[in-house]
């Protein structure tokens, strides 16, 4: 979905549709916080940083009741920015963890990392409506660049796979794996 934003200015990045409504910065830095909440706050228990700008725009966030704040004004650059520096950290989070059936409490149901990863992943694309795995200038997976390995072993992880390289298309990168 990156590719195909190209490089929006400032007021592109803050505006909304609708009053309320939610702006591409302010997409982008919800994505950045749910990446955040979940593996760094409810798998880990570590406290998120409220000057953490993705977590500070998301505390004033009220989905339920379709209320995004305008977000910061700011280039594209500096959401970017945001967005793979916390990815980059969440992909280091997930490597660590050595038990994908790993379960944890949710209110009234349980989670295990494996579906909290893969939610993970289902959020960004069903927030961006589809993830392009084309390589390009800037990176077109939701969690980094396929082609430096960190992804590839998230992936893998999350679906009980030894790596094989095989399964990855050598001309873009793209993951190749059936659902059955």
């Amino acid at each position: 979905w990156l590719e195909n934003l190209e490089e929006p200015s400032e007021e592109a990045m803050v505006w909304q549709p609708f009053p309320n409504g939610p702006s591409i910065g302010g997409i982008m830095l919800h994505m950045a916080c749910c990446d955040l909440y979940w593996i760094k706050n409810f798998v880990r228990g570590e406290e998120l940083d409220a000057d953490h700008p993705a977590v500070a725009y998301d505390a004033q966030l009220d989905q339920d009741n379709v209320s995004w704040p305008t977000a910061p004004r700011q280039p594209f650059a500096w959401y970017l920015e945001v967005l793979e520096s916390t990815r980059r950290q969440v992909v280091e989070l997930i490597l660590q963890e050595p038990d994908a059936e790993r379960v944890f409490q949710r209110r009234n149901s349980t989670a295990t990392f494996r579906w909290i990863v893969a939610h993970l992943i289902e959020h960004d694309n069903l927030t961006t409506e589809s993830v392009s795995c084309r390589q390009s200038t800037r990176s077109a997976s939701p969690f980094g660049d396929y082609s430096n390995g960190s992804c590839r072993l998230a992936i893998q992880f999350l679906f009980h796979q030894k790596p094989r390289p095989e399964i990855f298309d050598p001309e873009d990168r793209c993951p190749q794996f059936a659902w059955a």
